[in-house]
């Protein structure tokens, strides 16, 4: 809740022997009468009513000794009996002005503060020219609220006195109360110009200084004013609420506890010094200060206001609601009561009853910024995202420098789609408070949300800088990076969340991808095996363990922890993906043909599902419909060099021999190191009659992949097409080798025959012309582990953090906040 600032504590002391009303608290009210009959009485009047010579002496002599029986009765504190003594004057003499100026003053001092206003316009209908009379009813008028009529007052006063440093004094605390600080500064310094030593008037002008921003200008007032009085208690305190307002708590603590050593009965300074702990954090002291408060004065709104504001940020939500009931009962008007209620009941659940007390709010002060924003939090519990987006850019409209409505406006907008929206919201929060790391955090989501990974990445790693400690900002800036490509960055923000702890599965699942994606499949097992540890039924740390399996050629592990994922969650498109390439890796054509194809149902634009669907079906000699499916492939990601070579192969064994030429051109232009495609192109080009650039190919695929004795034995059957019967010698015995060392039996006979019939009885030449070579295998599906999963984070990475929290912007919204000190 929004401070409007600390109010100050006012005492006002008259000049003259009056003491003034008595009042456990100092009131913002006007100095006390100024004017009182002498101590012999004023004379009497030259005409009085009823009697004349003799009795008009003794009438006199009555009315100046009631008058004196008066005096003497207030200045004892009997008000009731000085009243009735004026009274009965006034029954002698109703034309008296000195026992309607006593009446007065007692009245008012016993609280009638109407009857005084009576009782001094009757002495000024008498006496028109007397100043103190209209300074005093002046002072009667403010206490009945009638500020205009006082401020009049005051002036005629002064009209007819000038030296009046009390009417001066008391007018500039009136016109202060009606809102024009300047004004009273004048009135202020008038007075003092009247009376250098006039406290009272001091701590008065340190309280308009206070309002028109001068603090220290209102610090040194308030200082000048401790130093003539030094048990000025109330100066004391005001001069804490101007170094709390400057920054300086501790300052304001010292100040609150010594006018608490003057005055121990000081409810104000308890409650203000509870404030200036709680901005300390000393939260214990601060909800000691404000029970000090109200057992002092059970009334104390403000107090209820201010423990129950403590209570919140200490999330004791059931104390808060009982202090903010209090004071709703005790003050049913005041908009700071129900809109920190509605906060304690936002905070507890209760969005409805939240909402009730939110409306009335708003209902009571339209102009009051906090419980449209309270309100708009409230909406955007509900989901009711155009209501809470009203409600939040009118707090904005009202207060245009409010940041934590700006960072809860970028949420709502961000959640509506609207990035930008967002990114200027937290834009205008950065630049209220440039170091507010979670309004960067939140920044960033949305540009990430915008594409801008560059401008994302900046955001997150400035919410470092500014707060090393951010765990989200971490996360954020890993997913940011994984986008981009970057997974060792990827992999250290996550290490770096990761030594904050708590520890979390999503954390250890996102370092797990990362790991995949840097060719490092034993620490990405590991990741994923911890991901388990802590959460055992995550669907997605089984499929990124059995992605991680696969690439370590442990095709039955990544089986079990594949199948295992979709047993959890049948939803998890890319866990079909890979359980289809490990069982193309076992040698299940069928098998991997059905998970590519329910991949594909889940997801009709995986391109990866449908070159695996069509490798599977290339092994199972679906000519056509293996040309259909990596076709699609080929058209949704035109980089898929594999996709390319299978399409190549597919081709070819419907007789588009040219067609299949140029598909593995395209597959070497983007993967020159592709040795299988090398291995095919030579076949081809054997079939078109190309023997030279069949040749060439083939010594490029043997240079990429010196093990693969299929080549071997295409090449040295193809030198021998070439007459290089030594060559062939050669390539043919390199095959038998590796044939036998491979254990593939039906090759080794086949390379061993050939062998034989280039070398009958140890010759050197081919006797009759050399076989054409055996194509090369089709790719039915990886035998060698997959490639790890693309920068998609396929399998639940941790979302973006943070960035759904009402501010700060990643940190939840500030509780209510406290009433203004007095």
């Amino acid at each position: 809740m929004q401070w409007v600032g600390r109010a100050i504590v006012v005492l006002m002391l008259s000049g003259s022997w009056w003491l003034g009303p008595s009042a456990a608290r100092a009131q913002d009210v006007t100095s006390l009468p100024a004017t009182w009959p002498g101590a012999a009485g004023r004379e009497a009047s030259a005409t009085l009513s009823g009697g004349r010579g003799a009795d008009q002496a003794a009438v006199t002599a009555s009315v100046t000794e009631l008058l004196q029986h008066g005096i003497e009765r207030a200045r004892v504190g009997d008000l009731a009996g000085a009243v009735e003594q004026f009274a009965r004057a006034l029954q002698l003499d109703p034309q008296s002005v000195e026992a309607y100026l006593g009446r007065g003053g007692a009245r008012l001092r016993l609280g009638d503060a109407q009857g005084a206003v009576d009782d001094y316009t009757q002495a000024l209908r008498l006496s028109p020219q007397e100043a103190g009379a209209y300074a005093d009813r002046g002072f009667a008028r403010a206490r009945l609220g009638d500020l205009a009529g006082a401020v009049d007052d005051y002036t005629q006063a002064l009209r007819l006195d000038p030296t009046l440093a009390e009417a001066y004094n008391n007018r500039g605390f009136a016109v202060l109360r009606l809102g024009d600080p300047a004004a009273a500064l004048a009135d202020f310094d008038r007075a003092l110009q009247l009376n250098s030593s006039y406290v009272e008037a001091l701590n008065n002008r340190g309280f308009a200084r206070a309002r028109l921003g001068d603090l220290q200008g209102a610090v040194q007032d308030y200082t000048q004013a401790i130093t003539l009085a030094p048990t000025y208690a109330t100066a004391y305190n005001n001069r804490g609420n101007a170094r709390a307002r400057l920054g300086d708590p501790r300052g304001a603590v010292e100040d609150y506890t010594q006018a608490l050593r003057l005055n121990p009965s000081y409810p104000e300074a308890y409650s203000n010094r509870g404030l200036a702990r709680v901005e300390l954090g000393d939260w214990s002291g601060a909800l000691d200060d404000y029970a000090q408060a109200l057992q002092l004065d059970p009334g104390y709104v403000e107090a209820y206001v201010n423990r129950a504001t403590a209570r919140l940020r200490l999330r004791d939500y059931a104390g808060a609601l009982d202090d903010f009931n209090q004071a709703v009962q005790r003050a049913p008007g005041l908009v700071a009561a129900y809109a920190g209620r509605g906060e304690a009941r936002r905070q507890q659940g209760d969005l409805a009853g939240a909402l009730d007390d939110l409306t009335l709010a708003v209902r009571l002060d339209p102009q009051a910024p906090e419980p449209y924003y309270r309100r708009g939090l409230v909406r955007l519990a509900q989901q009711d995202l155009t209501a809470a987006l009203d409600d939040l850019t009118q707090a904005i409209r009202l207060n245009p420098d409010y940041a934590d409505a700006y960072a809860s406006r970028g949420v709502v907008r961000l959640q509506r789609g609207d990035a930008a929206g967002a990114i200027d919201d937290w834009s205008q929060v950065i630049r209220l408070t440039p170091s507010a790391a979670e309004a960067y955090n939140n920044r960033g989501v949305a540009r990430v949300r915008q594409g801008d990974l560059t401008g994302a990445q900046a955001d997150y790693t400035q919410a470092l800088q500014l707060k090393p400690d951010y765990a989200d900002a971490y996360v954020n800036r890993a997913l940011a990076r994984a986008e981009a490509g970057d997974w060792a960055g990827a992999a250290d923000d996550y290490e770096r969340a990761l030594r904050l702890g708590p520890e979390s599965a999503d954390l250890y699942l996102g370092r797990g991808q990362a790991w995949l994606k840097l060719g490092e499949p034993a620490r990405a097992v590991q990741d994923f095996t911890q991901a388990l540890r802590l959460s055992p039924g995550h669907a997605e740390a089984y499929a990124g363990r059995g992605a991680a399996r696969l690439r370590q050629g442990d095709v039955a592990g990544a089986l079990d922890d594949l199948s295992q994922a979709l047993r959890l969650n049948p939803q998890l498109e890319r866990a079909y993906v890979h359980r289809g390439q490990a069982r193309a890796a076992q040698g299940d054509p069928n098998g991997a043909s059905e998970d590519f194809t329910q991949a594909l149902q889940l997801n009709p634009a995986s391109a990866e599902a449908y070159a695996g669907r069509g490798a599977a079906r290339l092994a199972l000699s679906q000519w056509q419909a293996a040309l259909d499916d990596l076709s699609q492939a080929v058209r949704l990601n035109a980089t898929n060099a594999d996709a390319y070579s299978g399409r190549a192969f597919a081709l070819l064994n419907l007789g588009q021999d040219q067609a299949a030429l140029e598909d593995l051109a395209q597959a070497l232009r983007l993967d020159p190191d592709n040795a299988d495609a090398y291995a095919s192109r030579g076949y081809v080009r054997t079939r078109l009659g190309d023997l030279q650039g069949a040749l060439s190919d083939y010594t490029q695929a043997l240079r990429r992949l010196p093990s693969n004795a299929d080549v071997y034995q295409a090449r040295g059957v193809l030198r021998a097409r070439l007459n290089d019967p030594s060559g062939a010698a050669d390539d043919l015995q390199r095959a038998v080798d590796l044939y036998l060392q491979q254990g593939n039996v039906a090759g080794y006979q086949r390379a061993l025959d050939q062998l034989r019939r280039l070398r009958p009885d140890g010759a050197s030449a081919s006797a009759g012309p050399a076989p054409t070579p055996a194509p090369p295998a089709p790719p039915a599906g990886p035998a060698a582990p997959p490639a790890p999963p693309p920068a998609g984070a396929p399998y639940g990475a941790p979302p973006p953090a943070g960035y759904a929290a009402p501010p700060p912007i990643a940190a939840p919204p500030p509780s209510a906040g406290p009433l203004p000190r007095r």
